[in-house]
């Protein structure tokens, strides 16, 4: 599921901006992508003194005769913390220490975290190898559609497929903003999903918007003091890892 997970976000920042395209259309739509591209990739590495809020909805179905599962994310981040909660998982992170509740087996997993420098050189690394990767998409499809957006169809090829088990991806982009307002995965047959629908629903950034969920570090969301818990979590167990 971790890979699984990591896989979908290279997609998300690594994919976009790298399709072959011939006509002037496609040229639109490809400068189009590649800005809405470094939005997105600028939303997760915020500078010194600046924070970020992002919301997305992710929308999973298995097979299609079941039901789609949903559920929404949040994520507060600056320079030095970020904090990212949905119904299943929290996220307390800054530059030393990482925290990982999950509410559903009472446990709070404590360990070292990826220091800011190495978050961002590893997006910045990611680059090059989702272009070697992706050299060969193509897209079957751009058009207008209401309230501003775009829908841009990209249809991997079969070796593209074979490696990332993804078949298309069906952006829906903000055209003046520049925004990426949601995007759909196909997953090729025989995996254990079959469609993922990622939707960001508010995508925020100044110097005051995520000060209030930051202004403690990471032990102090779940620790009262050094050694006691907080009240929420006193039954929980705790799992330090940290070196």
């Amino acid at each position: 599921m971790r890979l699984l997970f990591k896989k979908v976000w290279l997609v998300i920042l690594g994919l976009v901006p790298l399709v072959s395209l011939y006509s002037q259309e496609e040229s639109e739509c490809r400068a189009l992508l590649l800005a809405t591209y470094q939005n997105l990739a600028n939303h997760y590495t915020p500078e010194v003194g600046e924070s970020i809020y992002l919301q997305f909805s992710t929308r999973i179905k298995l097979s299609a005769d079941e039901e789609w599962l949903s559920t929404t994310t949040q994520l507060y981040a600056n320079s030095e913390k970020s904090y990212l909660l949905n119904d299943q998982i929290t996220v307390y992170q800054d530059n030393a220490t990482s925290i990982t509740i999950i509410p559903s087996r009472e446990t709070i997993h404590i360990g070292d975290a990826v220091p800011r420098r190495q978050r961002n050189q590893l997006i910045e690394e990611l680059l090059p190898t989702q272009s070697q990767l992706i050299s060969t998409a193509a897209i079957s499809s751009c058009e207008d559609l209401l309230e501003g957006r775009r829908k841009i169809v990209l249809n991997l090829a079969p070796e593209i497929q074979q490696e990332y088990k993804i078949q298309k991806l069906i952006y829906h982009v903000q055209v003046e903003n520049k925004e990426l307002y949601s995007m759909e995965i196909q997953y090729v047959p025989g995996l254990t999903q079959e469609t993922m629908i990622i939707t960001f629903d508010a995508v925020e950034t100044s110097t005051q918007v995520t000060k209030g969920p930051l202004d403690k570090d990471p032990l102090q969301q779940v620790y009262e003091n050094s050694k006691r818990l907080r009240k929420q979590f006193a039954a929980y167990e705790v799992v330090d890892t940290r070196t």
